[in-house]
């Protein structure tokens, strides 16, 4: 066959570290905008305020290709963890989060993880006095 093209060949550009960083950026983020949307809904949450939050959030994570995509049922899960992560620095979040309904839909969204409440938990106890987790994890070691 015969080339029938004109000057020089395509080229397409090449992936480097930053474009693929910002590739599964935008991947994590839609996906995690899909579940927050439905989560934010039924919390009666500002969509506009927490999707905000979020996207300069994710911009501190080291997004790797094992930790970009995952099945539906998990994203919700994260979407949780995102929302509690967001509250820790937004008492009216926080706030929002502590109401009965709040605390209904977040029971029921659990509930599909066996152990997931406890987890969560202990995780965001040590998150938000993060003085204490660090004298005794750290400090007693010595």
């Amino acid at each position: 066959m015969e080339n029938t093209e004109q000057g020089p060949p395509a080229v397409l550009p090449l992936v480097d570290v930053n474009s693929q960083t910002a590739m599964r950026r935008k991947i994590y983020l839609n996906s995690a905008k899909k579940s927050m949307s439905t989560l934010i809904q039924n919390l009666g949450l500002p969509s506009h305020y927490v999707l905000d939050d979020l996207q300069l959030l994710v911009k501190t994570f080291k997004l790797q290709a094992h930790n970009v995509v995952f099945k539906p049922t998990v994203w919700n899960l994260i979407a949780l963890i995102l929302i509690k992560m967001l509250s820790i620095r937004d008492a009216n979040l926080k706030l929002q989060l502590e109401t009965k309904r709040s605390e209904s839909v977040i029971k029921l969204m659990l509930d599909l993880f066996p152990d997931a409440g406890t987890l969560l938990n202990q995780l965001f106890e040590n998150i938000t006095d993060i003085s204490s987790f660090l004298k005794r994890e750290f400090l007693e070691v010595s």
